[in-house]
């Protein structure tokens, strides 16, 4: 750099003899004063200014332009040994080198056009030197640790002071002239020569650490340039406007959109202020916004500092996606905001001004500008402060925009935001609340959640949103538009959703509403919820809404509900045309019938007599059921049925013939079952009964298998009924056992409805099935009527199921057969022989115990080849062949279990301990031992054997012990008591002749 030396002529033009001469007889007269001097120097360049050399000379370089109201270049060099920075603008002045001599006072105006305080800014270039200097065009001045030390030592007042001080001296106090010029270019330049290496690390870190804010804090910066070591590493460059400015630094372009506000201030909010700011006239603030190019709000940028800048950084934390540059008071550091009156004053004025920006980008660049509402964490006290303040504020200004009229601001109190699940709805449905609802946000607005919970819109669901479209006139079509632009949500969300039907109504629960079928549409008689052509959409169908083609329609529970419904006869009339219309454009075929009449089954027909049945209860004139029914029973009205047409009468469950219909899950409830089939609670007491269940009506049948139209045939005509019963359907329906599930978790089987009731009609000629007898069986001789089944009929499963007797096994096995069977055994007008009894009472024994029925009070018992009733208290279960004799006239051949199943005694019982006296001790010959290895080696033998005072002619005790008083008697105890009875003919045989025992042991090997 060229140095360019002034003439001599103006070698101190500033008369700093004079200011040096003043200084040192103040020190000489008050060597304290030195001390003070030295220490505030110290505190200054040490303390809270030393780092903000760099911030302090570029704003007294921004100062000196406004001063000469011109525009501030600034140039930065940095060597080896110096650091200079020079500037455009007021030269240095007589009161200038005075203020930077006095430390305490500042020559600069207050009025606004600079930003200094009392010049104690300059003292931070003691953070780096010793020999300091101003150089201006105007003059120069230089300070100089080495002269001013000269000078004090040559005090002897302040000798010792110094000494005290280890040769500290208020370096600033004592100006010298200087002779050198100002870099070409520039008005005035600050030359700080460094103290050492240190300094010089210092002084590039703090020019690396210049950015934006400083030069939106100092408008009359508008060039900086910085060299270091000859080589020009930064130029900045700074473009105004009205509302932005634009730093260009190097490569890097940043845009700022800039709101500015001033005013005066009262002086009452200077009254706690130091004397000389007291004299400021007028506050100023401005908040800088960075900006990408098409005015978006953007991020600060990393190496803008987020502090307070009055108007250069302070230390002031300010987490706010916008610069706050003000004139706020600051303490001697300059790094804090001083509390009091003007503070709470400027943060007013701050958190207005916020809101205006808020409210100005709102307008110009639309909803991306909330995005500067700032949320309500705080970093510091004064960034607590201004953060609560904008908030209040912005909460009171409309900063959200409406749909209807389209971007007019909505006032908080009025915003409405429609969301789903919390979030907030597309723009489309929105709109379409808004035709509504008053005050809806556009959506594009409700993007900052910050912004939203600030400003606290009333929040409005979509189920919310439904309650108050229920009730409003709009078209088909609007709707139709609608669920197009809701279709994308959850479908969780949209319960509630009103529906339009056709003829005007709107309803809500969608599950109940049919779509509209494209081929016919149901007319409004019928009553059922189909919704508007024009409104629907495949949304609807995903909801729930149910298919609207007939067969659909015919099937609902809507209909359902509807047939039930009490109708004037020309209602009525016109309602079953309407349903019988809906069944013939269907196009059901005969496997639907059966469905058909389950879900029509309660539709009224007319009837002879002006009557109005359930066309589940109506004949079809000239049907085949017809022709066998009563005479009384309701017949479809001939003119009805040319009407609407046979066919579909039939497909919708008119009686014809009988017809299966099926029910599922039902309740074996009295009154439900009645209302299902003719005499139902009866069939539900036979249902209890045969499963000795007390509370049936917890129970439920699973599937329960009707037949309908058995209730109609006339007692005289059930002969001609039997093509029907065979027809396959209905065979199904009789023979099936109906499965109930019980209150306690079990699955039984019950005798099905149909079987049950065909089991008390007269299909055998005035004979009932539960009455009759079919087959061969003579062991139901006499407690059945033998019939005969029409000609070619063998099916004896179906004769089971309605109760017919095919034989004593299948008797017994029917819910009540066996107590059916005990109750005709008891019956004394019944002829039974002895032999049918055995057989009777073996297949008893057989009987699983859940079948076992009531233990009967009477009992028949053989007597010859005979049977007689005795009291069942008489009566006993013969366990034994040779107890027999004993219980002559009441005794039943048996077991243990007859006898539990009959609750009687056993012949055991009555014989305990009968024990023959007497006897002589035979050996039973060898080839018994041989053929029946089981048989006792020995017996006892008997002139004449008595027992209970009867005589016998064989006994087997208790103890297995043998006795006998013939022959014939001694093979018989010898089979009983080896186990063999059968054998005991085989046995005697052999006692005969023993030489056979080989020959008989050799043709047991043959049987079978």
């Amino acid at each position: 750099m060229k140095i360019r030396v002034r003439n001599s002529d103006t070698a101190d033009p500033f008369g700093t003899e004079q200011f040096r001469a003043r200084v040192i007889e103040t020190w000489r007269a008050t060597p304290a004063r030195f001390r003070e001097d030295a220490n505030s120097e110290e505190d200054f360049a040490r303390g809270g200014y030393r780092d903000r050399l760099v911030v302090e000379l570029l704003q007294n370089a921004a100062d000196a332009a406004a001063l000469a109201n011109a525009a501030s270049r600034v140039l930065i060099r940095i060597d080896a040994n110096s650091l200079v920075v020079a500037n455009t603008g007021q030269p240095l002045t007589r009161d200038g080198v005075g203020s930077l001599a006095s430390l305490r006072a500042s020559s600069k105006h207050h009025d606004g056009s600079t930003a200094g305080r009392f010049g104690v800014g300059f003292s931070s270039v003691l953070s780096i030197s010793d020999e300091p200097a101003l150089r201006s065009s105007s003059g120069g001045v230089h300070f100089s640790r080495t002269k001013t030390r000269g000078l004090v030592d040559a005090e002897p007042a302040l000798a010792s002071q110094l000494r005290q001080r280890d040769g500290h001296v208020p370096i600033l106090r004592l100006p010298f002239p200087d002779q050198v010029a100002p870099p070409n270019g520039y008005d005035t330049a600050v030359v700080l020569p460094f103290r050492n290496g240190e300094a010089r690390h210092l002084a590039l870190e703090l020019v690396n650490e210049i950015d934006d804010g400083l030069f939106l804090g100092l408008p009359a910066l508008v060039e900086l340039t910085v060299v270091v070591d000859d080589r020009k590493v930064r130029v900045v460059t700074v473009e105004r406007s009205a509302e932005t400015v634009t730093i260009v630094d190097g490569d890097d372009v940043a845009g700022w959109y800039v709101k500015a506000s001033n005013g005066d201030i009262d002086p009452a909010l200077l009254l706690d202020r130091p004397t000389e700011e007291r004299r400021r006239g007028n506050w100023s603030i401005s908040w800088a916004v960075p900006v990408a190019e098409d005015g978006r709000p953007i991020a600060l940028p990393s190496r803008t500092s987020a502090v307070l800048h009055a108007p250069t950084p302070s230390a002031e934390p300010l987490d706010l996606p916008a610069l706050l540059l003000g004139s706020f008071p600051l303490d001697s550091s300059r790094r804090h905001v001083a509390t009091g009156p003007l503070c709470t004053f400027l943060v007013q004025q701050a958190a207005l001004a916020y809101v205006d920006v808020l409210a100005e980008l709102a307008e110009s660049i639309g909803p991306i500008a909330l995005d500067l509402v700032p949320p309500p964490a705080i970093v510091g006290a004064f960034d607590g402060q201004i953060r609560a303040r904008i908030r209040e504020l912005a909460r009171e200004r409309p900063l959200l925009r409406g749909l209807v009229p389209e971007g007019v601001p909505v006032p908080r109190d009025r915003a409405v935001v429609v969301e789903s699940a919390s979030v907030v709805v597309t723009p489309e449905v929105a709109a379409a609340v808004a035709a509504v609802i008053d005050g809806v946000v556009d959506p594009r607005w409700c993007a900052s959640r910050v912004a939203l919970t600030l400003i606290e819109p009333r929040r409005l669901s979509l189920a919310d949103a439904f309650d108050e479209l229920l009730g409003a006139s709009l078209p088909p079509a609007w709707w139709h538009s609608f669920y197009e632009s809701i279709s994308q949500y959850e479908l969780s969300s949209l319960e509630g959703l009103p529906v339009p039907l056709v003829g005007g109504r709107v309803v809500r629960n969608i599950r109940e509403c049919f779509l509209p079928d494209s081929d016919a549409e149901p007319p409004l008689v019928l009553g059922l919820r189909v919704i508007d052509p024009a409104a629907a959409h495949p949304l609807l169908r995903r909801l729930g809404a149910q298919p609207g083609d007939p067969a659909a329609l015919l099937g609902s529970d809507q209909l359902r509900r509807e047939l039930t419904q009490q109708r004037s006869p020309d209602e009525a009339r016109d309602f079953a045309k309407s349903v019988l219309r809906l069944v013939e454009d269907a196009g059901f075929d005969d496997d639907d019938r059966s469905t058909l009449a389950t879900c029509l089954g309660q539709l009224s027909v007319p009837v002879q007599e002006d009557e109005w049945v359930a066309l589940a209860d109506a004949l079809l004139p000239g049907s085949a059921l017809a022709e066998v029914a009563f005479p009384d029973a309701w017949v479809i009205d001939a003119q009805f049925v040319a009407e609407v047409g046979s066919e579909a009468i039939v497909q919708a469950g008119a009686l014809v013939e009988l017809a299966t219909r099926v029910q599922h899950d039902v309740l074996l409830d009295r009154e439900v079952i009645d209302d299902l089939m003719a005499d139902g609670a009866a069939w539900v007491d036979f249902v209890e009964a045969s499963l000795d269940d007390d509370d049936i009506g917890s129970s439920f049948a699973n599937d329960l298998l009707l037949v309908a139209g058995l209730d109609v045939v006339a007692d005289d005509n059930w002969s001609r009924v039997w093509p029907m019963l065979v027809r396959p359907d209905v065979r199904e329906a009789i023979i099936r056992p109906t499965i109930v599930t019980t209150g306690d978790g079990r699955r039984v089987s019950a005798t099905s409805p149909a079987g049950w009731w065909l089991s008390e009609a007269p299909l055998f000629d005035g004979t009932s099935p539960r009455q009759a007898q079919v087959g061969a069986d003579d062991t139901l001789g006499g407690l059945f009527a033998s019939v005969v089944t029409p000609a070619g009929f063998t099916d004896r499963e179906l004769l089971r199921a309605i109760g017919v007797a095919t034989s004593v096994e299948d008797l017994l096995f029917r819910p009540d057969g066996a107590a059916d069977l005990l109750s005709r055994l008891g019956d004394s007008d019944r002829s039974v022989s002895s032999t049918q009894l055995a057989a009777i009472y073996r297949a008893l024994a057989d009987l699983p115990e859940h079948l076992w029925p009531d233990p009967p009070k009477h009992v028949r018992v053989a007597h010859g080849e005979a049977t007689q009733l005795v009291d069942a208290s008489d009566a006993v279960v013969v366990v034994a062949p040779h107890h027999a004799a004993l219980v002559v006239g009441s005794g039943i051949p048996g077991g243990e279990r007859l006898a539990e199943l009959l609750e009687l005694r056993t012949s055991d019982e009555v014989v305990a301990g009968y024990v023959p006296a007497g006897g002589i001790t035979r050996t039973v010959p060898a080839a018994i031992g041989r053929a029946f290895p089981g048989s006792p080696s020995t017996y006892l033998e008997h002139d004449e054997l008595i027992v209970a005072s009867k005589p016998v002619e064989w006994w087997v005790t208790n103890e297995n012990v043998v006795h006998a008083a013939t022959m014939d008697g001694l093979a018989r105890g010898l089979a009983w008591a080896s186990g063999a009875w059968s054998a005991r003919w085989e046995l005697a045989g052999l006692l005969a002749d023993g030489d056979r025992a080989d020959e008989a042991l050799n043709e047991r090997a043959f049987d079978a």
